[in-house]
């Protein structure tokens, strides 16, 4: 069995420096708070599932560590929940599972510092589980299979290297097939395997189907002409003589296809044009698959298609005994009896599995509660009282806005729409919806002006976005489609009934440059464009304070913009570049601006920043919110937990321009080197650091974890003495920082 390898003597020499930022700074008299109010949100998120015998197992991503939970479809049990935990408790997520005899086999993308993915094997009859293979540099196992053989396949989606691996579990070889990358930004999604072929599924923005001979190691595309215009093939199945391929995007052309597996030329379109396909089952000679708009099934002999219910099944769509299970978005596992027609959802937590927190997307401040936006959940803390209880919601809310009915209002990321939340009577009501494909609500706004409520967005993997007016009055919905040309919104804020949008470039959105844009929401007529920064991906967060439009870039630089003269009046760099940035939060003259680390306070007048906490290191922040109360005091999501900062004190900007200004890692000296050598690196900040070393096959040699250091300068020694001759890749990991050399070693 192939292991992690053993750690080696290691000898560490830490030049140290000693000026640092330590973590929620504190002035003499104590006065900086800071509270950890417990989980921002506690609920099950679902990506994957696999069923095996008569178990249905789903895998949770975005938790810490990843859960496991088996439950038994016929006796209504969970018979297994196991925590994921290699090298300690890292962020795991999966994307897809396979299982051979009694074991299950999970594709864990460890969130690391290397973001390394492994192999998890588990073994279904004991619980227990370890690590099969590690694979690097790959990431994400986005499809997996088993073979007719017995090889467990995995086709890697890292959106611009699409790869496809094969282990042998009684080996524990690993083999890298080939590249099935024809042209940028093309990933593998799907694979599925017969006696003589694996046929690989590809794409982001541009499909492709390959069938890869086994025995010759020759690959050809077979990808009928009418998926050319789509996105990417999403999904694969076999049955008899067919495969079946689905592909994502919506259009009038069919995105699934029956491929002769005699003759890969002639194949048989299904006229399907309901959004994408991202899971297929066979049962009998029925194709059933799970689409955005719901499941479907297609009859191989008459050729008949019929939706037959609402169960999406986005990952994981299986037949057994004339039942469909699948997943159905990322909170319930769900079933469709095709005896009785009858869907039904079900929460785990329903039947005894243990919850367990997700990290916040998003928050806000409404009468002494904190609202806090997971993953189809919203969580309410009482601060006056101390009670916390969560809400299921339909979907999970990048930002929130409070309107002048007191009323919360999001955009759902995963469906497009906007709901209201009524805070009092805890109750949802859906309002509007983004045009089509645009269902990744960036951002959320109230114009007081026209009492509008605006919400931006992202198309599903195809650039651009949408900006959605919705009229609090009378309930009419206007869209100004592509606001921006090739970006999506990433940001918009109101002022005089004038809309002020953010570009943001997302998966395929070109350029990187922060635009900014005035929109006359009635009209729906663009007034003015121009790029506040450059360079910097695109904005998170627009709001409007004194008359004029700040603005906060994913990069981390704050911005001010004078709306009459469209000129910028001010622009500093408050974050580090490669720092996660998020919102900008302003309440009774009060503004703060977030990063996934640090948390700062900035003066309406001078536009000068303070930060007010740091060292947050989370490792979740994808969008970093803020909120803030009647009282002034500011609330933040650190991963999992809200933390409440009472007093906030200052840490000066002169203390922290005598630190390095950014993580480095030097070349190693000597090099070449016999039998150790010396690494420098520089830490901007305080952080854990962590020492790897792989061959250059990719397989990891040696780990040790150096132990929480300061910011400043280190010098690292690396022992050689047990390795062979050879260049190995060196990788220092600190926090969200990763940098690697090459060094050679000579005997």
């Amino acid at each position: 069995m192939m292991k992690l390898f053993k750690k080696t003597l290691l000898a560490v020499v830490l030049a140290l420096f000693p000026l640092s930022i330590s973590a929620w700074q504190v002035n003499s008299d104590d006065s900086l708070q800071v509270t950890n109010l417990g989980s921002a949100v506690t609920q099950f998120s679902f990506m994957t599932s696999h069923f095996m015998d008569s178990t249905h197992y789903v895998f949770s991503r975005n938790t810490a560590p990843g859960r496991l939970v088996g439950y038994n479809v016929f006796t209504g049990e969970v018979t297994t929940q196991i925590s994921i935990s290699i090298e300690g408790d890292r962020s795991t997520e999966a994307f897809s599972m396979t299982s051979l005899g009694d074991d299950l086999y999970i594709g864990a993308n460890f969130e690391d510092e290397d973001r390394r993915l492994s192999l998890i094997k588990v073994d279904t009859k004991t619980g227990e589980y370890t690590e099969a293979a590690p694979f690097y540099p790959a990431r994400m196992a986005r499809g997996m299979t088993t073979s007719p053989d017995g090889k467990i396949f995995l086709a890697m989606s890292q959106q611009d290297n699409a790869r496809v691996y094969e282990y042998d579990p009684e080996t524990d070889e690993v083999r890298e097939l080939d590249s099935f990358e024809t042209e940028p930004r093309q990933a593998a999604n799907a694979v599925a395997v017969t006696d003589n072929y694996v046929f690989v599924g590809v794409g982001v923005e541009a499909p492709n189907l390959w069938a890869y001979n086994r025995e010759t190691e020759e690959k050809i595309s077979i990808l009928p002409a009418e998926f050319e215009g789509h996105t990417a093939v999403e999904a694969l199945a076999l049955h008899d003589d067919w495969l079946i391929a689905g592909a994502s995007g919506s259009s009038s052309e069919p995105i699934v296809a029956l491929i002769d597996l005699n003759n890969f030329e002639n194949y048989r379109l299904v006229n399907h044009n309901h959004d994408l396909v991202q899971s297929i089952a066979v049962g009998g000679d029925i194709v059933y698959f799970g689409s955005g708009e719901g499941g479907w099934k297609y009859g191989i002999n008459d050729e008949n298609l019929s939706r037959i219910s609402d169960l999406k099944s986005n990952r994981g769509l299986f037949y057994f005994d004339e039942v469909l299970y699948g997943t159905d978005g990322r909170r319930n596992i769900g079933k469709h009896n095709l005896s009785t027609g009858q869907t039904t959802r079900m929460d785990l937590a329903e039947t005894g599995a243990e919850e367990w927190p997700e990290p916040g997307q998003s928050m806000i401040s409404v009468n002494d509660k904190i609202f806090v936006a997971g993953h189809h959940v919203l969580g309410i803390h009482d601060i006056e009282n101390g009670s916390y209880k969560t809400v299921s919601s339909s979907g999970e809310a990048k930002q929130m806005t409070l309107g002048p009915d007191g009323m919360i209002y999001m955009g759902m990321y995963s469906s497009g729409t906007m709901v209201r939340f009524d805070p009092e009577r805890e109750t949802f009501r859906q309002l509007a919806a983004a045009p089509p494909q645009n269902n990744r609500p960036r951002t959320i706004s109230y114009d007081e002006e026209n009492d509008f409520v605006l919400m931006g967005t992202q198309s599903d993997n195809r650039g651009s976005g949408a900006l959605t007016i919705y009229d609090v009055n009378n309930g009419n919905i206007n869209w100004i489609n592509k606001p921006f040309a090739d970006q999506a919104v990433g940001a918009v804020t109101a002022l005089d009934g004038i809309a002020y949008l953010g570009g943001y470039q997302g998966r395929l959105d070109q350029g990187n440059d922060a635009k900014l844009a005035a929109w006359d929401p009635v009209s729906r007529e663009k007034l003015w464009e121009i790029v506040p920064v450059s360079r910097n991906i695109g904005i998170r967060s627009l709001i409007e304070v004194n008359g004029n439009i700040w603005g906060l870039t994913r990069g981390g630089t704050f911005f001010v913009v004078d709306p009459e003269t469209q000129e910028v009046i001010h622009r500093k760099e408050i974050f580090l570049r490669w720092l996660e940035s998020g919102r900008l939060v302003e309440k009774d003259g009060m503004v703060v601006a977030v990063s996934e680390n640090d948390v700062a306070k900035i003066n309406t007048a001078t536009f000068e920043e303070e930060i007010i906490l740091t060292d947050l290191s989370s490792r979740w922040f994808h969008w970093p919110d803020a909120a803030i109360d009647d009282q002034g005091n500011v609330y933040v999501y650190q991963d999992h937990d809200l933390l409440q900062v009472n007093n906030a004190v200052f840490v000066s900007n002169e203390e922290i321009t005598h630190l390095p200004g950014d993580f480095r890692v030097h070349q190693n000296y000597p090099n070449p080197f016999n039998p150790s050598t010396n690494i420098a690196f520089d830490l901007p900040r305080q952080e854990d650091v962590q020492l790897k070393a792989y061959n250059m096959m990719g397989q990891l040699i040696f780990s040790e974890n150096l132990g929480r250091k300061k910011a400043g300068n280190h010098v690292v020694n690396f022992d050689g003495s047990q390795l062979s001759s050879g260049v190995y890749l060196i990788r220092l990991s600190a926090g969200i920082y990763t940098s690697s050399i090459k060094a050679t070693l000579i005997k």
